[in-house]
């Protein structure tokens, strides 16, 4: 069971993630909710999650632990992905955001409960997937527990469920899994994506990297 002397605290507000993980909110507010996770922090495309031979370290490619999210690779996340501009001219669908009442633990199968359905599509990962990647990142995990819940659709564009996940040892993981609805728009957000990647742990003079 989760430790309660190793609850987790965290100084962003659940405000804060909202703006956040809709891609746009002033750099203050990023850093606080970048400082906050101090576990795996997994960015997945649907296509990858579906994979029926994926392993844990297929996904060391979407991790973006170990101070290697910055606001610089935020930033540039929310400028390839379109997702900041969506929100921007108002075309964001705040779907869901919310604090669990108590930490759930991990079903099964984690899928989103309203992104994506209405194009008839399962956001979703197995469980066990999920925890033999977080142990890959911080082997001493040995339970992983739902703290927090968003969901978003980004125009009739991009559908995302993000999930807060809170593991036995008191630290909070990023769980996010998204699907781009148009096939050129996957293709292009690809190529762009690898503008993102030499910048994974660059970090703007004033931020400060954490030590786990």
């Amino acid at each position: 069971m989760l430790n309660k002397s190793a609850a987790h605290n965290t100084r962003a507000t659940l405000e804060d993630y909202v703006h956040f993980h809709g891609m746009l909110c002033q750099p203050a507010t990023a850093a606080r909710c970048i400082q906050s996770f101090d576990g795996s922090v997994l960015f997945m495309p649907k296509v990858v999650a579906d994979a029926a031979n994926l392993q844990a370290c297929s996904l060391q490619k979407y991790e973006f632990s170990s101070g290697r999210l910055t606001l610089l690779s935020y930033y540039l996340l929310v400028l390839v992905s379109w997702t900041g501009f969506l929100t921007l001219i108002g075309r964001t669908n705040f779907l869901i955001g919310r604090e669990e009442d108590v930490n759930l633990p991990l079903p099964d199968r984690l899928q989103a409960e309203i992104a994506g359905k209405r194009n008839n599509l399962e956001l979703g990962f197995d469980r066990n997937r999920l925890m033999a990647h977080v142990q890959s990142v911080r082997p001493d995990t040995t339970e992983l527990f739902i703290k927090r819940r968003f969901e978003y659709e980004f125009g009739n564009i991009v559908s995302v469920v993000m999930l807060h996940l809170v593991c036995d040892q008191g630290r909070l993981h990023l769980f996010e899994i998204y699907h781009m609805h148009n096939p050129l728009l996957r293709f292009l957000v690809k190529s762009l994506s690898t503008i993102v990647a030499p910048f994974k742990g660059i970090s703007f003079p004033h931020q400060k990297k954490k030590n786990h």
